[in-house]
């Protein structure tokens, strides 16, 4: 698998887990999800996604790096960061 095919499988991931947590419908367009701005966003789910990712993913989410994470591409430059 080259960079490119891995960093859309992990981008598939991200979102996929973010679909799952949050219950969205697949038309819904995820790049407008801001946490604490969305309903479905909040602290629970908030931990719920990055529990996710790190049991599929096989990382860890740096308590420092959380409080910088507030939207989906966020969270998918972090875990590409976390994979180089």
């Amino acid at each position: 698998m080259n960079m490119h095919q891995e960093n859309e499988r992990i981008t598939d991931e991200v979102h996929a887990v973010f679909r799952e947590v949050l219950n969205l419908d697949p038309s819904f367009e995820l790049t407008s999800l801001k946490y604490g701005e969305s309903e479905e966003f909040d602290s629970l789910a908030f931990m719920e996604i990055v529990v996710n990712l790190e049991l599929i993913l096989g990382l860890t989410f740096e308590a420092d790096n959380l409080k910088s994470l507030r939207t989906i591409q966020d969270f998918v430059n972090y875990v590409l960061q976390t994979k180089k």
